[in-house]
């Protein structure tokens, strides 16, 4: 492919993303996203499931931004990260209140890679 169609700072806007996606010509076009897919916006759940289901089903490549560096900080080493106090609240809100589980998530973006390239 060497059409790149890349995203990136969505911060939990799920029903933009699924907007800006239908921009993306998926037979022709590498998906990548830059990260920032949580905080700010109002389905930070939603939006790290719809980019997990893209990178599994192989449609998408996803990089670590440092919203989820901030998230495996505060969820998965040291519960003092600045993330829940800056941001973090309103997220693990949204998780919570819709039975979805960050720490899943967090493991998720520990495995993310930091760059991508191609030929």
């Amino acid at each position: 492919m060497e059409k790149i169609f890349i995203i990136g700072d969505v911060h939990g806007c799920f029903y933009s993303l699924e907007k800006l996606l239908e921009s993306w010509d998926k037979e022709n076009e590498q998906l990548i996203f830059i990260g920032e897919l949580i905080d700010r916006g109002n389905f930070s759940p939603e939006t790290v499931r719809l980019v997990k289901q893209l990178v599994k089903n192989e449609d998408a490549v996803c990089l670590m931004g440092n919203h989820e560096y901030a998230v495996i900080k505060c969820i998965l080493i040291d519960k003092t990260e600045t993330w829940f106090k800056e941001m973090g609240q309103v997220t693990l809100k949204q998780y919570k209140d819709r039975g979805f589980r960050i720490k899943n998530d967090a493991k998720w973006f520990d495995d993310l890679p930091l760059v991508w390239q191609n030929e």
